[in-house]
C-alpha cells in the first residue's frame, strides 16, 4: 500500500514539472512567433478564458469636482465630465461620442483612474487637445449622470461621492493634454511607473517592460506638448521610466511646477 502511494506521489511530481517545462517553453516560443500568429492563439484562448484587462468596462460621467468635501466644509467646486476607471478604448469611444454629439456640459475633463492602455490614452489625449478642453484633478467629485455607451447618451443614477482621487501610470499623460489644467485643493495623488505589454496566453497573462525610447503612445503624447511646455513633460516621461511598471512613483505637490502639470488657478 505504502509502495503504491509512492509511486503515485512520484509520478504527480514528475508531471507537474513536465507540464510547468511545457508551460515555460510555450511562454518563450510564443514570445518569437509572428504578431499575426499570435493574435491568432490569443483569440482562439478568449473563448476559454476571462476578459483581459483592456475589455473592462470604465466610466464616464457628469458632476462635480471639488477642493475639498463640500458636506462638510466651503469648498469650490467646478462642474465637470469625470473620466472614471481604467483608461480603455471603451473610454475614448465614449468621450468622442459624447463630444460628437454636443453632450459635454463645459470644456472640462477631471479624471479619477488607476491608468490602462497607452493606446487609449493616446487616442484621448488626441481628442482633448484637438476640442481644446481643459483637464482637472480635485480632491473631491461627485456623480450625477453617467453615460451609457448602449444609448449613446448621460442619464441620471442615484448620486455618487469619491474623495480617493488619484491619478495614475497613463492618467497623468491625459492630464498634461488639458488646454488648462486645474488643480482643485492638493488632497490627490499622481503616480507614474514605466508602461508595460501584455502578452494575452491560454493559461495565463504577462505584462512585459516595453520599449520607451520609441514608438510609444505616452511619447507621442508628450511630443505634441505646446512649445513652451514640451521640454518639462519630457522630464515627466523621463521620470516614468525610472520606475518598473510593477510600482508606482508618487510624485510631491512640490514638482508639479517642475513638470507643468498644472497651469491655471481656480
Amino acid at each position: 500500500m505504502l509502495k503504491n502511494i509512492k509511486t503515485i506521489f512520484f509520478t504527480a511530481v514528475k508531471l507537474t514539472i513536465f507540464a510547468f517545462l511545457l508551460l515555460i517553453l510555450f511562454i518563450v516560443g510564443f514570445k518569437y512567433l509572428p504578431k499575426e500568429q499570435q493574435d491568432t492563439i490569443h483569440n482562439f484562448c478568449r473563448n476559454f478564458t476571462p476578459a483581459p484587462f483592456e475589455s473592462i468596462s470604465s466610466s464616464m460621467f457628469i458632476g462635480k469636482a471639488c477642493d475639498a468635501d463640500p458636506r462638510v466644509q466651503n469648498a469650490i467646486c467646478k462642474n465637470a465630465v469625470i473620466l472614471d476607471g481604467n483608461i480603455t478604448k471603451n473610454m475614448y469611444e465614449d468621450l468622442k461620442s459624447a463630444i460628437k454629439r454636443d453632450q459635454l456640459p463645459n470644456k472640462l475633463i477631471c479624471l479619477r483612474s488607476r491608468g490602462g492602455v497607452t493606446q487609449a490614452a493616446e487616442a484621448i489625449s488626441d481628442l482633448i487637445r484637438t476640442h481644446q478642453l481643459d483637464t482637472c484633478l480635485s480632491e473631491y467629485v461627485e456623480y450625477d449622470q453617467a453615460y451609457s455607451s448602449v444609448t449613446s447618451n448621460f442619464a441620471a443614477i442615484t448620486k455618487q461621492t469619491h474623495s480617493d482621487v488619484m491619478c495614475d501610470s497613463a492618467c497623468p499623460f491625459i492630464l498634461i493634454s488639458g488646454k488648462n489644467r486645474i488643480a482643485l485643493g492638493d488632497d490627490f495623488k499622481l503616480r507614474l511607473h514605466s508602461s508595460s505589454s501584455p502578452r494575452y496566453l491560454c493559461v495565463t497573462t504577462i505584462y512585459e517592460s516595453s520599449n520607451l525610447d520609441k514608438g510609444n503612445p505616452l511619447l507621442d503624447v508628450v511630443n505634441k506638448s505646446p512649445a513652451e511646455q514640451q521640454a518639462k513633460h519630457q522630464m515627466l516621461y523621463q521620470r516614468s521610466l525610472l520606475t518598473n511598471f510593477k510600482k508606482l512613483d508618487e510624485v510631491s505637490h512640490d514638482d508639479f511646477e517642475k513638470y507643468a502639470i498644472f497651469n491655471l488657478k481656480p
